[in-house]
């Protein structure tokens, strides 16, 4: 990923193999929960005002159908999580059912003018996009530092702990919230659409999820499913792995360059030598529709297949592949399990809560790939409660 300041590398951008490698071992703690032993219980909050949202505000009725931008709300709830256990701050998205700082709408503006100048090799900040957003993680910052960084809970005071400058802390922030934040809400996005336009696969899902809760493998509301509930539930897993497989969150060709020393790899059985400081990237489009590994139906949506075959060794292949959405190896992102964490808990409390159904079947979203990332509107759906009793 390219550097969000001129001259300034950040963890995805950085080339130095030592200074990445003591990056990592720095903030590992902080994406992990090691250090932030309430990052869970501080997800489960939002994702409750995200049900509380949706329940008081957009439920339909026999009476009257509300049609709602689901994916708007989605988006809510990514930038609400990310800043409230990124930064420690109640942002207030999924309160107020809007942009309240104008984060979506900055970085958006700022990846579109990024888009334009990048491709004539230039680099500006303006006062607006992606300059607005980084004063206010600067900001922000700077009145954590004041209040005492290291009594809070969360990962910029164990950021702080393990070594990060103020500077540093300023990029690696506004990475989180446009890697973290946008490809999370698109991962949630796409695993809906994909559930509405399949209805049995709706169906079955929502059938694992009412087990579940029948059976005591999950709880009852208005507690929030945990990720380790979550992720015991073989179904729901593999919708989410087939959403993203057909539609990757982000679509960038993650560049790495080749050591001083060179490379040699394996590719399709022979010995290929890379010569020093080439950039070798590829396309996880691509990959997840390769037919060698997720076999001839590869255009369709069918979880089933991550759970039905009997090839061991073509069931890892599928797995490894999964996994290249989020980088690889010593450049894997380090956001993963936070993001797993928060589309498995968004999808099974959606199809716990509600019954939902496309308003616009004829149009489902509008779609635009930026960058790599893609920003979408107007994925309009109904919701009915299903939980008897809920109160608003």
């Amino acid at each position: 990923m390219s550097r969000t300041q001129n001259g300034v590398d950040h963890i995805l951008s950085e080339m130095n193999e030592q200074i990445h490698v003591r990056k990592r071992h720095q903030m590992a703690p902080g994406y992990s929960g090691k250090d932030n032993p309430e990052l869970e219980s501080t997800m489960d909050v939002y994702i409750a005002k995200f049900v509380h949202l949706v329940r008081s505000r957009y439920l339909s009725t026999p009476y009257c159908a509300k049609s709602f931008d689901i994916g708007e709300k989605a988006q809510f709830l990514a930038v609400d999580v990310i800043n409230a256990i990124g930064l420690g701050e109640l942002l207030g998205d999924l309160d107020n059912d809007e942009d309240w700082f104008e984060y979506v709408k900055q970085m958006r503006i700022g990846l579109r003018i990024n888009r334009i100048l990048t491709s004539f090799g230039f680099t500006w900040r303006t006062p607006s996009g992606l300059g607005r957003v980084l004063r206010h993680c600067r900001v922000r910052i700077q009145e954590r530092a004041k209040s005492g960084l290291r009594e809070q809970s969360d990962m910029l005071t164990s950021f702080v702990r393990h070594g990060l400058t103020p500077e540093d802390l300023v990029h690696e922030v506004i990475l989180q919230l446009i890697a973290g934040a946008d490809t999370t809400s698109t991962a949630i996005r796409c695993v809906i659409l994909h559930l509405l336009t399949h209805p049995p696969v709706y169906k079955k899902l929502q059938d694992e999820v009412d087990a579940a809760v029948a059976a005591g493998k999950a709880p009852t509301p208005p507690r929030i499913i945990t990720a380790a509930e979550a992720k015991s539930l073989p179904y729901l897993q593999a919708c989410i792995k087939e959403s993203m497989r057909i539609h990757p969150p982000i679509t960038s060709t993650f560049p790495k360059r080749v050591p001083d020393s060179g490379n040699t790899v394996i590719v399709d059985g022979k010995s290929v030598f890379l010569p020093p400081g080439t950039n070798v990237g590829y396309s996880v489009y691509a990959l997840h529709r390769d037919r060698r590994t997720y076999g001839e139906d590869v255009d369709e949506f069918r979880p089933e297949c991550w759970l039905l075959g009997k090839d061991q060794a073509r069931l890892s292949a599928m797995n490894k592949t999964h996994d290249t959405t989020f980088g690889y190896g010593r450049y894997q992102c380090l956001g993963k399990p936070i993001a797993e964490m928060e589309i498995s808990k968004a999808i099974f409390e959606l199809m716990r809560n509600f019954d939902l159904s496309l308003a616009r079947p004829e149009n489902p979203w509008k779609q635009e790939n930026v960058l790599g990332l893609f920003f979408h509107e107007d994925l309009l759906v109904h919701a009915v409660d299903r939980v008897q009793g809920a109160t608003a």
